[in-house]
């Protein structure tokens, strides 16, 4: 036999041929099993409703954003909590009160029996709010709408409802013209009509508290229209 006889009768095996095995081959290995490639669990953390669950160990992991959003709530929970003590805050109420303080407090009686309120107001002025006692009682004594407590100015018979008010008005480089020109007999006169004005007045404002009715003008502006060219500018409001 020749070579080329033999070379004849060995199969030729071409590269489509190759190429066909290897697609099926390869179409085989892609095929899901029976049991299905897609249903095996993937390893590395799953997510589960309100976190991850690790499928190393089964154990639920803090999805990304928990721990802020844990802040936040926790951080509102105190906003409020500061918020109900503020509300709840009470203050006592001195046992001390003079009379027409007692009457201007903005309280209940049930207030008054259990001795403390949340909020310090005056019946007169309830847009006005104070932090303490104090401030308060310096309100009721010394506001020129309702002075419990009148200062006046011996020169000139002028009343003050603040003290600090009378001695910067008496000092000598600021005294104005108007008390200076005053004579003693009209300051005197002066004096005793505005003393006799506020005790009417105390009694128009206690019976007013009591009963509930309007007390009409502010103190300020009685004394005003009696006194038109008094010295001290007031507003007469409350």
């Amino acid at each position: 036999m020749t070579y080329h006889e033999l070379v004849a009768r060995i199969p030729k095996q071409t590269v489509a041929n190759k190429s066909k095995a290897a697609g099926r081959g390869a179409e085989r290995l892609a095929t899901p099993s029976a049991q299905g490639l897609y249903h095996q669990p993937l390893p590395g953390p799953s997510f589960q409703q309100g976190g991850m669950v690790n499928a190393a160990d089964g154990k639920p992991t803090l999805a990304e954003g928990s721990v802020g959003e844990e802040a936040a709530h926790h951080v509102g929970n105190k906003a409020e909590q500061h918020q109900e003590e503020e509300t709840n805050k009470l203050f006592e109420i001195p046992s001390k009160l003079e009379q027409g303080q007692r009457s201007l407090l903005q309280a209940s009686d049930a207030d008054f029996a259990r001795g403390a309120l949340q909020e310090i107001k005056c019946r007169l002025c309830p847009n006005k709010k104070f932090k303490n006692f104090q401030e308060y009682k310096r309100h009721c004594n010394f506001t020129e709408a309702h002075p419990l407590v009148i200062h006046i100015c011996d020169r000139c018979g002028d009343f003050f409802a603040r003290p600090d008010a009378l001695a910067r008005h008496s000092e000598q480089r600021r005294r104005p013209p108007q008390c200076r020109s005053v004579t003693p007999e009209m300051a005197a006169q002066k004096r005793m009509t505005t003393e006799e004005a506020h005790e009417e007045f105390l009694r128009t404002l206690d019976h007013c508290l009591k009963t509930g009715k309007d007390i009409g003008k502010p103190f300020s502006q009685i004394i005003k229209d009696r006194y038109p060219e008094s010295s001290k500018k007031r507003k007469g409001q409350r």
